[in-house]
């Protein structure tokens, strides 16, 4: 397993430990029925359609300290979807959605420090947190949801041999 592997790995283990935040892939998943794709994101049992998946969408190397370390950033997408569900006060899908969010950058942040004593990452760099990109309705797999388009920075250390 490559770091950048282990990495993908410990941000899925992070989102799936987040209440509400529902199926999380390392990678996009595809199916070429609209049925067969909810199944991907619902909870097993049923449920609501809700969660999504972690991509990787750029990396960038420089130098660092010795001759072989290699300081490397990379910047995750993480999409994200809930069906929506219309309803007054703290039931209303949209709130929910968002409740989920919050609890998502909170365990993020909580998990920098622990990733950063395991030695899994380097020391987090402003802006690491979990970002919010953009929300909204969007239709995915022929269900009404709310989307969210999600951004992670982290940054570790490799020898040139990728280790």
């Amino acid at each position: 397993m490559t770091r950048t592997d282990a990495v993908r790995a410990w941000i899925v283990e992070t989102l799936e430990g987040v209440e509400g935040f529902g199926r999380v892939h390392g990678h996009e998943r595809a199916a070429a029925r609209d049925a067969a794709l909810r199944a991907l994101y619902q909870a097993p049992g049923g449920g609501p359609l809700a969660g999504g998946f972690v991509r990787r969408v750029s990396r960038s190397d420089e130098r660092a300290g010795g001759a072989r370390a290699w300081r490397v950033a990379t910047r995750w997408r993480v999409q994200a979807w809930r069906a929506l569900a219309d309803a007054e006060g703290a039931a209303a899908s949209e709130r929910v959605f968002d409740a989920a969010l919050d609890r998502a950058a909170a365990a993020f942040r909580r998990a920098f420090r622990d990733a950063e004593r395991r030695g899994l990452l380097a020391r987090a760099d402003a802006g690491a947190g979990l970002r919010i990109d953009d929300s909204g309705p969007a239709m995915f797999a022929g269900v009404l949801c709310h989307g969210a388009r999600l951004s992670l920075l982290t940054t570790h250390y490799e020898t040139e041999d990728g280790a």
